[in-house]
């Protein structure tokens, strides 16, 4: 009865929102963010004890996918490599790696061993009936995914370091730049390590993807965009503030933006939250890894140092669980603009 009240009160809800109390209460002494990042740790074992393969993204941007100005979008290159080298890959130093690297869309459901290991039995049952996708990601830490929207409606469970989410209303979809994009992959030659620049797929047009820059409208530049403090109305914070510096950075680079352009929502998620994402809410994420241990730190912590470290220091994992709740938001977004591309209900 309670995930069902879930489900009718996200339906009825007209803008995301943060859903607590899906995941198991945490024992005394222990730290969430430490068991999330353990249970995360044992599914990609669970996958490397099969010998499998695992897809790695490789991009040479840290914005994904990338949008070329005469209407071209250029999707990462696919790399199949063994849990343990998918593992080094995205924990090597950027010199070394020379690329921004990440796991995305691993289906769950085809994956049973790694399903038991994470902790998805609220949001499943959040979304009960209605379940369509559930998919595992797994980062570098570094990768920005630039504008676009989704057709369903989508609850981001963070397990592993955060996403700070700029999140834009179906309102502002005419301001964003949407068109349609001729899909590319970008060419890594496996021999040499290399880029090797960028080909047609052969697939569709890609239409749910907006060609507004967002990260540079707000100022933010390749190395930069750390997280927010908190899930807020954009410019919101500053406006509360009021203080003597006249409000934080982003706070700033919000206000500077056009009005049109500018976030609804500025939202962060960190390990533990649950992010409720309306389908065709329009977004972009910056991704942050978790903490690694500080150099200082003696090579035998004490408990409570342990339980502060990250068993997976460097990576940022995150479940998105897909489902079709096709509320007031949806339909909403639907009157706006009745031929919006991937409209599921």
């Amino acid at each position: 009865n309670g995930f069902a009240q879930l489900r009718a009160a996200l339906s009825e809800a007209e803008t995301p929102i943060l859903v607590q109390g899906l995941l198991p209460d945490v024992p005394p002494g222990r730290s969430l963010e430490h068991l999330l990042a353990h249970s995360v740790k044992a599914a990609l074992e669970a996958v490397r004890t099969k010998n499998r393969t695992i897809r790695i993204d490789v991009s040479p941007t840290n914005d994904v996918p990338l949008k070329l100005d005469n209407g071209t979008i250029i999707l990462p290159a696919e790399r199949l490599l063994p849990v343990d080298e998918a593992l080094a890959l995205l924990r090597a130093p950027d010199f070394e790696r020379g690329c921004r690297a990440y796991a995305r869309h691993l289906d769950l459901r085809q994956q049973e061993e790694m399903a038991r290991e994470l902790p998805l039995g609220g949001v499943l049952s959040a979304a009960g009936p209605l379940l369509q996708a559930v998919n595992l990601w797994l980062g570098d830490g570094s990768v920005r995914s630039t504008v676009h929207y989704d057709g369903w409606d989508n609850l981001l469970l963070q397990l592993v370091g955060a996403k700070r989410v700029l999140l834009f209303s179906p309102e502002q979809r005419t301001h964003l730049g949407y068109r349609s994009l001729a899909e590319h992959r970008f060419i890594f030659d496996e021999a040499t390590r290399r880029f090797d620049g960028h080909a047609p797929t052969g697939g569709a047009d890609v239409a749910n993807h907006a060609t507004l820059d967002v990260f540079a409208a707000l100022g933010l530049s390749a190395r930069e965009g750390e997280p927010s403090a908190m899930c807020e109305a954009a410019g919101d914070k500053r406006a509360e503030d009021g203080g003597a510096d006249g409000g934080d950075a982003n706070g700033d680079a919000l206000f500077a933006a056009d009005t049109a352009t500018r976030p609804a929502l500025d939202c962060t998620v960190r390990a533990g939250q649950a992010l409720f994402l309306p389908a065709l809410w329009s977004h972009a994420v910056i991704s942050s890894p978790s903490s690694s241990p500080s150099p200082s730190q003696s090579p035998s912590p004490s408990p409570s140092q342990s339980q502060s470290q990250s068993p997976l220091p460097g990576l940022n994992a995150a479940v998105n669980v897909w489902f079709a709740l096709g509320g007031e938001s949806h339909a909403r977004a639907l009157r706006l603009d009745p031929a919006c591309a991937e409209a599921h209900v």
